[in-house]
């Protein structure tokens, strides 16, 4: 069982034992658990590419602020990128 599952199903849980949407979810709850789990997987997919897409995104401005005469230390503070992935980028 997945952490997103886990959470789903504690916080289902939690409403029928609050009575918070309580006979929906004991009728629907495989159906809720299954469709909150996948958009949970869903926004953490969407998350993951945004960060790649900022990590890209880092490496061309840390390239072009390299190839203006930048030192690395500058780039570093700018990109917050490590400093062996910039001296790499140097080379």
């Amino acid at each position: 069982m997945s952490t997103n599952e886990e959470s789903v199903k504690a916080a289902i849980d939690y409403c029928i034992e609050n009575n918070i949407l309580k006979e929906f979810l004991e009728e629907n709850r495989e159906a809720v658990i299954d469709s909150l789990t996948a958009e949970l997987c869903f926004n953490q997919l969407i998350e993951f590419r945004n960060k790649e897409g900022n990590e890209k995104e880092k490496l061309e401005i840390a390239r072009n602020l390299l190839a203006e005469g930048s030192t690395p230390e500058f780039v570093q503070e700018i990109t917050g990128l490590d400093m062996e992935t910039i001296r790499s980028l140097n080379n």
